[in-house]
C-alpha cells in the first residue's frame, strides 16, 4: 500500500512540475563504473559474439570478486554484466556479486545493486525491472531509495535515507535529498525537496536504533 506521505508527494509534484526529459549522461559518456553513472551505448562495439566494450574504455570497468563489472546503459535503459574481456553478458545473481534480484508478483518490481567502491560496504542503488520470462531492466539502478509503482508512477530519491517513524518499521518515509516521481520508462515527472529531520538538541547523544533527529 502506498503511504499517505507518498501520495501527497505525488499530488504536489504533479501539480507543481511539468514533464521533464529523461536524464542522460553529462560529460564523460563512459564514466568509471564505480560511480554508478550511466554509459552511452556508443561505448560498445558489435562483434560476431555480441557486444563488447571498446578497448579505450576497458580501463573504466571496475570488476567485482567474480570478475564481472556492472554497466548501466542509457537510451534504452539497460543493466548488463561485462566480463574481463569486455564482452557483455546478461546480468544475474550468478555473475554480479552485488546484484539483489527478488522474484515478484508485480508487473514492474524493484531490484537493487551494490555498486563496488573503495569502501568495503559498497554503495546501494535501486531500480526497477519488468517481471516476465526474461529479466528486463525498466529503470537502471541509479537511485538511493525506491518505492513501488502506483498508477504507473513511482517515488524515488537521490541523496536520501529510509526513515522509520516507529520502531517496527511497518511504515517508512524518505528523508533528505531530492524526491523524484518517475514513469516505468524512467521519465521524470517531477522533482521536489524531501523533508529533513529536526536537529538534535545540543549535547544529545546520537541515537542508533531509531533515527529521530539529525546532528
Amino acid at each position: 500500500m502506498v503511504r499517505t506521505f507518498l501520495q501527497s508527494c505525488f499530488l504536489v509534484a504533479l501539480m507543481a512540475f511539468s514533464t521533464l526529459a529523461t536524464a542522460t549522461p553529462v560529460g564523460d559518456p563512459c564514466p568509471k563504473t564505480s560511480t554508478s553513472l550511466e554509459w552511452s551505448a556508443g561505448c560498445f562495439e558489435a562483434t560476431q559474439a555480441g557486444r563488447r566494450v571498446m578497448q579505450q574504455y576497458m580501463k573504466k570497468l571496475v570488476f567485482d570478486r567474480k570478475g564481472f563489472a556492472a554497466v548501466i546503459i542509457t537510451s534504452p535503459a539497460e543493466l548488463v554484466a561485462v566480463n574481463r574481456r569486455g564482452h557483455v553478458v546478461a546480468p544475474s545473481t550468478d555473475n554480479l556479486s552485488g546484484f539483489i534480484f527478488e522474484p515478484s508478483d508485480e508487473v514492474i518490481a524493484q531490484f537493487g545493486y551494490v555498486v563496488p567502491t573503495v569502501k568495503k560496504e559498497g554503495k546501494f542503488k535501486c531500480g526497477f525491472y519488468r517481471n516476465g520470462p526474461e529479466f528486463k531492466v525498466m529503470v537502471p539502478p541509479v537511485y538511493d531509495q525506491c518505492d513501488d509503482f502506483f498508477d504507473g508512477k513511482a517515488l524515488v530519491c537521490i541523496g536520501c535515507k529510509n526513515y522509520c517513524p516507529g520502531g517496527d518499521c511497518h511504515r517508512t518515509d524518505f528523508i533528505g535529498g531530492e524526491g523524484l516521481i518517475i514513469t516505468a520508462a524512467n521519465m521524470v515527472l517531477g522533482r521536489f525537496p524531501l523533508p529533513v529531520l529536526p536537529r538534535c538538541p545540543h549535547g544529545t547523544a546520537k541515537q542508533t536504533k531509531e533515527l529521530t533527529c539529525r546532528q
